[in-house]
């Protein structure tokens, strides 16, 4: 009978029992992997909405900026060009006055002049030369004075092709010696309110105003980096324009390196650079001018050092400046924008100082660096 019953009883195999075991602990985990999946799934998907907000937000004011950027380009444009025709009429104007007053000094120096008959017992007849006709010394200045009073265009760079005025070799040869102090104070780079050094600032380059890459982001940079702080600071833009015109005016895909760059210029960067109004580091305390002057001075340093192997073994010193070679919004722009901020933070008594010795040397080392890389094209 007991062997009935065991043999009417079941048989299960130890490896059946290890297969439910197995598929009951792999389908626990499939579940809550399922569980997971739908709700990052729910969470991708309200992201996506949240970032189609978000650039819907972004397009209007972009839209918009970018309207009102493309209108300040073309009146930027405008500007330059009409300031541009309108140097070229005040250098023809000067020409034409000089000429002139050519004409009726020698007028004036003719004093061989038939002289009538006085009647008997009348005074004679005095000659005398009609200062209209020649002016003296001091109207001659005083004309030349309202015509070259603004010191930028007394002047312009040697691209363009322009003699500059020479103020003691056009004077008339009817002033007396000692009276060509106001002509040289003027035109020789000397103001008369400061008394002090009248900066030749860069004129706005005129193969940038046709080119298409120039006007996506160069009149704007150069309308704001073009400010007067120092001679060293002024050659440093004329040495950047020129390295821009070799690279014709386009802006590198990639830009310079971040590792140890300014937070204010990050910050800068971020909002939009000179686009927007406000967005310049207030520097105006010693203490954030010296933090930002030593967190500059880390980027530089940073920069300046080769960034790769190739750069490290190469024999001429500007080729392991590679890195730097970055034109446009994204290249020296930056860099030129933390001179100008460190440069126009400087008090008199700064300038003096440490502080300023150290500007004037970074503006030493980046001309240097910046010359090299324009030779190099």
């Amino acid at each position: 009978m007991s062997k009935r019953r065991a043999s009417s009883t079941p048989f299960t195999s130890p490896s059946s029992s290890n297969g439910r075991l197995k598929v009951r602990l792999v389908a626990q985990p499939s579940r809550e992997v399922r569980e997971f999946e739908s709700l990052l799934l729910l969470k991708d998907r309200a992201l996506e909405d949240m970032n189609d907000e978000l650039d819907e937000l972004m397009n209007c004011d972009s839209e918009r900026v970018k309207f009102l950027e493309e209108e300040r380009k073309q009146v930027f444009q405008e500007k330059t060009i009409a300031e541009i025709k309108a140097e070229r009429l005040q250098r023809r104007v000067i020409e034409l006055e000089t000429e002139l007053h050519n004409l009726k000094l020698h007028n004036a120096q003719v004093v061989s002049v038939e002289r009538p008959t006085a009647p008997h017992g009348a005074k004679p007849v005095a000659v005398s030369v009609d200062r209209s006709i020649a002016p003296t010394c001091e109207e001659y200045e005083v004309k030349q004075v309202v015509v070259r009073a603004k010191c930028p265009t007394a002047s312009t760079d040697e691209s363009h092709g322009v003699k500059q005025f020479n103020a003691v070799e056009d004077l008339p040869n009817n002033c007396p010696p000692g009276d060509t102090t106001l002509s040289r104070t003027l035109f020789n780079g000397e103001t008369s309110a400061s008394n002090g050094s009248c900066i030749e600032l860069p004129v706005y380059p005129e193969d940038a105003l046709k080119s298409d890459n120039a006007r996506r982001w160069f009149p704007s940079a150069f309308g704001y980096l073009n400010q007067d702080i120092s001679e060293e600071y002024a050659g440093l833009l004329r040495i950047w324009v020129e390295f821009e015109r070799t690279r014709d005016w386009a802006s590198s895909n990639k830009g310079l390196d971040r590792r140890e760059r300014p937070k204010v210029l990050s910050k800068w960067i971020t909002n939009c650079r000179y686009e927007r109004s406000g967005n310049e580091p207030d520097l105006t305390k010693k203490e954030d001018l010296v933090q930002f002057s030593k967190s500059f001075t880390r980027w530089w340093d940073n920069l300046r050092r080769p960034q790769s192997s190739a750069e490290t073994s190469a024999h001429d010193t500007h080729k392991g400046w590679q890195s730097l070679d970055r034109s446009g919004k994204n290249g020296w722009l930056g860099v030129l924008a933390c001179l100008k901020w460190w440069g126009m933070a400087l008090t008199e008594k700064d300038k003096s100082g440490p502080l300023g010795d150290e500007w004037r040397n970074m503006i030493k080392d980046a001309s240097l660096v910046l010359s090299e890389l324009t030779k190099d094209r």
